[in-house]
């Protein structure tokens, strides 16, 4: 990781995450346990992007819509409290991989795939956790 990509990480960190991270835990109705690999996250090449924006919907934005809509009534707010136990946010050398296993919801994307396109993801992880729930 260059300089450009700590700089970006750094900033994004500072001014954006903790949003997100509120929406994350609003979303859920709880205080998510939370690790983001930080080291990884930061491709080479992509600093000079929005990075704030491409970090947004590559990795954040995706869950929190999941959690939103398994959160819809009260039996979706009780299993996602009682089944969830973290989430691991990271990258991923593939379009994305994830999977729900033990009370962890692992979720790692590459960036350099089809950002846009964040309601796919959303949708999967959706899928992966009511399937374990």
């Amino acid at each position: 990781m260059g300089l450009a990509e700590r700089r970006a990480i750094k900033d994004f960190r500072d001014n954006v995450f903790p949003k997100l991270k509120s929406a994350l835990d609003a979303a859920a109705g709880f205080e998510v346990n939370l690790e983001v690999d930080w080291e990884n996250l930061a491709q080479d090449g992509i600093a000079e992007t929005d990075y704030n924006l491409l970090l947004e919907r590559g990795y954040f934005k995706p869950v929190i819509e999941a959690f939103k809509s398994i959160t819809i009534d009260d039996l979706g707010r009780e299993a996602l409290r009682e089944g969830l136990k973290k989430v691991s946010i990271g990258y991923a050398r593939s379009p994305g991989e994830w999977s729900f296993k033990g009370g962890e919801l692992k979720f790692d994307y590459d960036l350099n795939y089809d950002n846009e396109d964040w309601m796919y993801r959303k949708t999967n992880l959706q899928q992966v956790l009511e399937k374990g729930l």
